[in-house]
Protein backbone atom coordinates (compact mmCIF):
# COMPACT_ATOMS: atom_id res chain seq x y z
CA UNK A 1 0.00 0.00 0.00
CA UNK A 2 2.81 2.38 0.84
CA UNK A 3 4.36 1.76 -2.56
CA UNK A 4 1.07 2.51 -4.36
CA UNK A 5 0.62 5.78 -2.46
CA UNK A 6 4.15 6.87 -3.37
CA UNK A 7 3.44 6.17 -7.09
CA UNK A 8 0.24 8.22 -7.04
CA UNK A 9 2.01 11.18 -5.37
CA UNK A 10 4.75 10.98 -8.01
CA UNK A 11 2.13 11.13 -10.80
CA UNK A 12 0.45 14.18 -9.27
CA UNK A 13 3.79 15.99 -9.01
CA UNK A 14 4.60 15.27 -12.67
CA UNK A 15 1.17 16.57 -13.91
CA UNK A 16 1.44 19.82 -11.94
CA UNK A 17 4.97 20.36 -13.29
CA UNK A 18 3.73 19.86 -16.86
CA UNK A 19 0.90 22.39 -16.33
CA UNK A 20 3.33 24.95 -14.99
CA UNK A 21 5.61 24.43 -17.99
CA UNK A 22 2.68 24.90 -20.44
CA UNK A 23 1.60 28.10 -18.71
CA UNK A 24 5.11 29.48 -18.95
CA UNK A 25 5.30 28.57 -22.64
CA UNK A 26 1.87 30.17 -23.31
CA UNK A 27 2.82 33.33 -21.52
CA UNK A 28 6.05 33.48 -23.43
CA UNK A 29 4.20 33.00 -26.74
CA UNK A 30 1.84 35.90 -25.93
CA UNK A 31 4.71 38.11 -25.02
CA UNK A 32 6.45 37.26 -28.28
CA UNK A 33 3.32 38.03 -30.42
CA UNK A 34 2.73 41.36 -28.66
CA UNK A 35 6.34 42.26 -29.33
CA UNK A 36 5.85 41.43 -33.02
CA UNK A 37 2.69 43.62 -33.21
CA UNK A 38 4.54 46.49 -31.62
CA UNK A 39 7.33 46.07 -34.15
CA UNK A 40 4.76 46.14 -37.02
CA UNK A 41 3.06 49.25 -35.61
CA UNK A 42 6.42 50.95 -35.36
CA UNK A 43 7.17 49.90 -38.93
CA UNK A 44 4.08 51.77 -40.41
CA UNK A 45 4.16 54.77 -38.09
CA UNK A 46 5.71 57.01 -40.77
CA UNK A 47 2.65 56.70 -43.09
CA UNK A 48 -0.08 56.64 -40.44
CA UNK A 49 -1.96 60.03 -40.37
CA UNK A 50 -2.16 61.87 -37.13
CA UNK A 51 -5.47 62.47 -35.34
CA UNK A 52 -5.42 66.12 -36.46
CA UNK A 53 -5.05 65.06 -40.09
CA UNK A 54 -7.93 62.59 -39.72
CA UNK A 55 -10.13 65.29 -38.20
CA UNK A 56 -9.28 67.69 -41.05
CA UNK A 57 -10.07 64.96 -43.59
CA UNK A 58 -13.46 64.29 -42.00
CA UNK A 59 -14.19 68.03 -41.91
CA UNK A 60 -13.56 68.31 -45.64
CA UNK A 61 -16.03 65.53 -46.37
CA UNK A 62 -18.57 67.06 -44.01
CA UNK A 63 -18.35 70.30 -46.01
CA UNK A 64 -18.87 68.38 -49.26
CA UNK A 65 -21.89 66.52 -47.88
CA UNK A 66 -23.36 69.79 -46.59
CA UNK A 67 -23.33 71.25 -50.14
CA UNK A 68 -24.88 68.25 -51.87
CA UNK A 69 -28.06 69.62 -53.52
CA UNK A 70 -30.25 66.59 -52.80
CA UNK A 71 -31.35 64.06 -50.22
CA UNK A 72 -31.92 60.33 -50.63
CA UNK A 73 -35.09 58.83 -49.17
CA UNK A 74 -36.13 55.20 -48.89
CA UNK A 75 -39.65 54.30 -50.04
CA UNK A 76 -41.19 52.31 -47.14
CA UNK A 77 -43.45 50.15 -49.29
CA UNK A 78 -44.35 49.53 -52.91
CA UNK A 79 -47.48 51.64 -53.42
CA UNK A 80 -46.40 54.56 -51.28
CA UNK A 81 -47.89 57.93 -52.26
CA UNK A 82 -46.75 61.35 -51.05
CA UNK A 83 -50.32 62.62 -51.34
CA UNK A 84 -52.32 59.87 -49.63
CA UNK A 85 -49.84 57.94 -47.48
CA UNK A 86 -48.97 58.94 -43.95
CA UNK A 87 -45.47 59.89 -42.93
CA UNK A 88 -42.42 60.89 -44.94
CA UNK A 89 -39.90 58.35 -46.27
CA UNK A 90 -36.87 58.15 -44.04
CA UNK A 91 -33.75 59.92 -45.19
CA UNK A 92 -30.78 57.74 -46.11
CA UNK A 93 -27.55 59.14 -44.61
CA UNK A 94 -24.99 60.04 -47.25
CA UNK A 95 -22.08 59.75 -44.83
CA UNK A 96 -20.57 56.34 -44.07
CA UNK A 97 -23.02 55.54 -41.28
CA UNK A 98 -24.61 52.07 -41.03
CA UNK A 99 -28.23 52.31 -42.10
CA UNK A 100 -30.65 49.54 -41.24
CA UNK A 101 -34.34 49.93 -41.92
CA UNK A 102 -37.02 47.29 -42.10
CA UNK A 103 -39.12 47.60 -45.25
CA UNK A 104 -42.15 45.67 -46.37
CA UNK A 105 -41.01 44.84 -49.89
CA UNK A 106 -38.33 42.80 -51.59
CA UNK A 107 -37.48 45.63 -54.00
CA UNK A 108 -35.78 48.66 -52.50
CA UNK A 109 -36.73 52.01 -54.06
CA UNK A 110 -34.82 55.19 -53.37
CA UNK A 111 -35.96 58.64 -54.46
CA UNK A 112 -33.93 61.83 -54.89
CA UNK A 113 -35.32 64.90 -53.15
CA UNK A 114 -33.76 68.03 -54.70
CA UNK A 115 -33.24 71.12 -52.61
CA UNK A 116 -35.31 74.15 -53.55
CA UNK A 117 -32.35 76.15 -54.89
CA UNK A 118 -31.07 73.24 -56.97
CA UNK A 119 -34.58 72.49 -58.28
CA UNK A 120 -35.04 76.07 -59.52
CA UNK A 121 -31.64 76.07 -61.22
CA UNK A 122 -31.93 72.63 -62.80
CA UNK A 123 -35.50 72.75 -64.12
CA UNK A 124 -34.84 75.82 -66.27
CA UNK A 125 -31.75 74.29 -67.83
CA UNK A 126 -33.36 70.89 -68.43
CA UNK A 127 -36.57 72.31 -69.89
CA UNK A 128 -34.63 74.74 -72.06
CA UNK A 129 -32.43 71.98 -73.45
CA UNK A 130 -35.45 69.78 -74.23
CA UNK A 131 -37.39 72.64 -75.81
CA UNK A 132 -34.41 73.85 -77.82
CA UNK A 133 -33.72 70.36 -79.16
CA UNK A 134 -37.37 70.00 -80.20
CA UNK A 135 -37.30 73.44 -81.75
CA UNK A 136 -34.06 72.71 -83.63
CA UNK A 137 -35.57 69.56 -85.10
CA UNK A 138 -38.75 71.41 -86.04
CA UNK A 139 -36.71 74.27 -87.56
CA UNK A 140 -34.73 71.88 -89.74
CA UNK A 141 -37.94 70.29 -90.99
CA UNK A 142 -39.38 73.72 -91.77
CA UNK A 143 -36.22 74.80 -93.59
CA UNK A 144 -36.21 71.60 -95.63
CA UNK A 145 -39.84 72.24 -96.52
CA UNK A 146 -39.05 75.86 -97.40
CA UNK A 147 -36.32 74.76 -99.81
CA UNK A 148 -38.97 72.73 -101.63
CA UNK A 149 -41.59 75.48 -101.47
CA UNK A 150 -40.41 78.92 -102.62
CA UNK A 151 -43.79 80.52 -101.80
CA UNK A 152 -43.37 80.14 -98.02
CA UNK A 153 -43.38 83.43 -96.15
CA UNK A 154 -41.54 84.45 -93.01
CA UNK A 155 -42.45 87.08 -90.45
CA UNK A 156 -39.53 89.15 -91.71
CA UNK A 157 -41.11 89.15 -95.19
CA UNK A 158 -44.30 90.53 -93.67
CA UNK A 159 -42.43 93.26 -91.77
CA UNK A 160 -40.48 94.19 -94.91
CA UNK A 161 -43.76 94.60 -96.79
CA UNK A 162 -45.18 96.63 -93.88
CA UNK A 163 -42.36 99.22 -93.93
CA UNK A 164 -41.87 99.23 -97.72
CA UNK A 165 -42.71 102.37 -99.71
CA UNK A 166 -45.95 102.19 -101.70
CA UNK A 167 -47.70 104.48 -104.17
CA UNK A 168 -51.31 105.29 -103.37
CA UNK A 169 -53.81 104.29 -106.03
CA UNK A 170 -56.62 106.23 -107.67
CA UNK A 171 -58.94 105.38 -104.81
CA UNK A 172 -56.51 106.82 -102.24
CA UNK A 173 -55.34 110.10 -103.78
CA UNK A 174 -53.63 112.54 -101.48
CA UNK A 175 -54.63 116.21 -101.42
CA UNK A 176 -51.59 118.47 -101.92
CA UNK A 177 -51.83 121.82 -100.11
CA UNK A 178 -49.30 123.37 -102.49
CA UNK A 179 -50.99 122.67 -105.85
CA UNK A 180 -54.48 122.40 -104.37
CA UNK A 181 -55.14 119.11 -106.13
CA UNK A 182 -55.29 115.36 -105.40
CA UNK A 183 -52.11 113.54 -106.33
CA UNK A 184 -50.72 110.04 -106.32
CA UNK A 185 -48.43 110.11 -103.32
CA UNK A 186 -45.83 107.75 -101.92
CA UNK A 187 -46.41 106.42 -98.42
CA UNK A 188 -43.83 104.80 -96.14
CA UNK A 189 -43.87 103.72 -92.48
CA UNK A 190 -40.74 103.91 -90.33
CA UNK A 191 -40.13 102.52 -86.86
CA UNK A 192 -38.56 104.87 -84.31
CA UNK A 193 -38.56 102.74 -81.14
CA UNK A 194 -39.87 99.43 -79.87
CA UNK A 195 -41.94 98.63 -76.76
CA UNK A 196 -41.36 96.01 -74.09
CA UNK A 197 -44.38 94.04 -75.31
CA UNK A 198 -44.81 93.73 -79.07
CA UNK A 199 -48.13 92.50 -80.53
CA UNK A 200 -48.14 91.53 -84.20
CA UNK A 201 -51.47 91.03 -85.95
CA UNK A 202 -51.34 89.02 -89.17
CA UNK A 203 -53.85 90.01 -91.82
CA UNK A 204 -55.75 86.76 -92.23
CA UNK A 205 -58.93 88.14 -93.83
CA UNK A 206 -59.46 90.00 -97.09
CA UNK A 207 -62.42 91.15 -99.19
CA UNK A 208 -62.50 90.13 -102.84
CA UNK A 209 -64.63 92.25 -105.17
CA UNK A 210 -66.27 95.64 -104.68
CA UNK A 211 -69.53 96.69 -103.08
CA UNK A 212 -72.31 94.19 -102.53
CA UNK A 213 -70.58 91.74 -104.82
CA UNK A 214 -67.56 91.56 -102.55
CA UNK A 215 -66.97 88.47 -100.48
CA UNK A 216 -64.71 87.73 -97.58
CA UNK A 217 -61.94 85.16 -97.73
CA UNK A 218 -59.52 83.86 -95.15
CA UNK A 219 -55.81 83.78 -95.98
CA UNK A 220 -54.43 80.37 -94.96
CA UNK A 221 -50.79 81.05 -95.92
CA UNK A 222 -48.28 79.67 -93.46
CA UNK A 223 -46.00 82.37 -92.00
CA UNK A 224 -42.82 81.12 -90.34
CA UNK A 225 -42.50 83.12 -87.10
CA UNK A 226 -39.41 82.86 -84.87
CA UNK A 227 -40.15 81.66 -81.36
CA UNK A 228 -36.87 82.96 -79.98
CA UNK A 229 -34.68 85.81 -81.11
CA UNK A 230 -36.94 87.93 -83.35
CA UNK A 231 -34.34 90.60 -84.26
CA UNK A 232 -35.84 93.93 -85.36
CA UNK A 233 -32.61 95.92 -85.15
CA UNK A 234 -32.44 96.51 -88.95
CA UNK A 235 -35.85 98.21 -88.83
CA UNK A 236 -34.92 100.95 -86.35
CA UNK A 237 -34.92 104.31 -88.14
CA UNK A 238 -31.40 105.64 -88.65
CA UNK A 239 -30.64 108.61 -86.39
CA UNK A 240 -33.05 107.66 -83.61
CA UNK A 241 -31.20 108.54 -80.42
CA UNK A 242 -32.49 106.19 -77.74
CA UNK A 243 -30.58 104.20 -75.16
CA UNK A 244 -33.10 101.37 -74.87
CA UNK A 245 -32.12 97.73 -75.16
CA UNK A 246 -31.81 96.06 -78.55
CA UNK A 247 -35.19 95.18 -80.11
CA UNK A 248 -34.81 91.40 -79.86
CA UNK A 249 -37.93 89.50 -78.81
CA UNK A 250 -39.07 86.07 -77.64
CA UNK A 251 -42.54 84.73 -78.30
CA UNK A 252 -44.66 84.09 -75.20
CA UNK A 253 -48.25 83.73 -76.52
CA UNK A 254 -50.14 83.07 -79.75
CA UNK A 255 -53.79 83.51 -80.64
CA UNK A 256 -55.03 81.13 -83.37
CA UNK A 257 -58.10 81.16 -85.59
CA UNK A 258 -59.50 78.11 -87.34
CA UNK A 259 -62.42 78.20 -89.75
CA UNK A 260 -63.47 80.82 -92.29
CA UNK A 261 -64.91 84.35 -92.45
CA UNK A 262 -68.41 83.03 -91.89
CA UNK A 263 -67.55 81.18 -88.69
CA UNK A 264 -64.57 79.91 -86.76
CA UNK A 265 -63.02 79.08 -83.44
CA UNK A 266 -60.26 80.73 -81.38
CA UNK A 267 -57.59 78.86 -79.44
CA UNK A 268 -54.31 79.98 -77.87
CA UNK A 269 -50.82 78.92 -76.87
CA UNK A 270 -49.02 80.49 -73.91
CA UNK A 271 -45.65 80.07 -72.25
CA UNK A 272 -45.37 79.52 -68.51
CA UNK A 273 -42.54 81.87 -67.57
CA UNK A 274 -41.65 79.95 -64.39
CA UNK A 275 -41.42 76.47 -65.91
CA UNK A 276 -40.55 77.50 -69.50
CA UNK A 277 -43.26 75.13 -70.76
CA UNK A 278 -45.85 75.82 -73.46
CA UNK A 279 -49.55 75.10 -72.93
CA UNK A 280 -52.49 74.85 -75.31
CA UNK A 281 -55.80 76.54 -74.37
CA UNK A 282 -59.06 75.46 -76.00
CA UNK A 283 -62.07 76.88 -74.15
CA UNK A 284 -61.95 75.26 -70.69
CA UNK A 285 -59.37 72.62 -71.68
CA UNK A 286 -55.68 73.15 -71.01
CA UNK A 287 -52.88 70.71 -71.85
CA UNK A 288 -49.10 70.82 -72.40
CA UNK A 289 -48.08 71.68 -75.94
CA UNK A 290 -45.15 70.88 -78.19
CA UNK A 291 -43.17 73.82 -79.44
CA UNK A 292 -43.46 72.49 -83.00
CA UNK A 293 -47.27 72.99 -82.87
CA UNK A 294 -47.24 76.65 -81.83
CA UNK A 295 -46.73 78.27 -85.24
CA UNK A 296 -49.07 77.09 -87.98
CA UNK A 297 -51.33 78.37 -90.74
CA UNK A 298 -53.89 79.21 -88.01
CA UNK A 299 -51.54 81.69 -86.28
CA UNK A 300 -53.39 85.00 -86.06
CA UNK A 301 -51.96 87.28 -83.32
CA UNK A 302 -48.42 87.00 -81.94
CA UNK A 303 -47.30 88.29 -78.53
CA UNK A 304 -43.59 89.00 -78.07
CA UNK A 305 -41.62 90.32 -75.09
CA UNK A 306 -38.25 92.04 -75.27
CA UNK A 307 -35.17 90.10 -74.18
CA UNK A 308 -32.96 91.56 -71.43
Amino acid sequence: NDDEEEEEEEKERSTTDNKKKKKKKGKKGKDDSSDEDEEKEDEYDYIRPSQEELDAYEAEWDAIFADIPYKLRLIPYRHYSFYSSKGIPEEVPIDDVPFEKGIRTKDIEIIIEWKETAHDAIKQVVNKVVVDSEYSKWKKEKQAKASRDDSQLTLYDCINAYVAQETLGDQDLWYCSECKDHQKANKKLDLWSFPEILIIHLKRFQVLGVGRFGRGEKIQTFVDCPIRGLDLTPYVLAGSDNDETAPIYDLYAVSCHSGSCGGGHYTAYALNDETDRWYYFNDSQVRPAKQSDIVSSSTYVLFYKKCH
